[in-house]
């Protein structure tokens, strides 16, 4: 999320905006604001009032410009085993669709984001339903299989909001991506 509030907003704005927001965000790690919340005031600040269309496009550069440096080699190896293996790959994100849906698309995954509330086109910072991680994404995953299972779930995270579907898959990795 900030990499691409840095990416859309410039680094002068973030820096400031960050220094501004630091309540926030010192409210968010003392608990005394959900993450949501948190999340919520950050993107309001930074992107709230603009145009969807233009996040959708600014998605779409950062996909190709910046995403790739940020993934890790072994990472997208196994992602490639999967794929040769012909596994069904989700992306089950935490972020919103803004900033991973170009490249989850053109990797061949199942995008399951975070999802941005959009009125009459214009984003205004806040979150369509529940924010994807911990148990969320383990629901969300299963309402998409809808009663089927595969035969074997492989899951891979690095973050706690990532442990529930961890414990979930027959095989989870954490921070270990072979």
């Amino acid at each position: 999320m900030l990499e691409f509030i840095r990416f859309v907003r410039g680094d002068v704005f973030y820096w400031k905006g960050m220094a501004f927001l630091l309540p926030v965000l010192i409210s968010y790690k003392l608990k005394i604001l959900s993450e949501k919340r948190a999340k919520e005031i950050l993107l309001k600040f930074f992107l709230g009032g603009m145009p969807a269309k233009d996040l959708w496009e600014a998605g779409k550069r950062f996909a190709s410009e910046k995403i790739p440096s940020m993934l890790r080699k072994e990472a997208m190896a196994r992602i490639r085993w999967h794929q040769a293996e012909g596994h069904v790959c989700f992306l089950v994100t935490a972020s919103l669709s803004f900033w991973v849906r170009a490249w989850a698309e053109k990797e061949g995954f199942i995008l399951i984001p975070t999802m941005p509330e959009i009125t009459e086109g214009i984003f205004y910072g806040k979150i369509r339903g529940v924010n994807c991680k911990g148990w969320e994404k383990v629901r969300r995953i299963e309402e998409i299989l809808a009663g089927t299972s595969p035969e074997k779930k492989y899951a891979y995270g690095d973050t706690s909001g990532d442990k529930p579907m961890l414990a979930w898959a027959d095989e989870g990795f954490y921070r270990h991506f072979s």
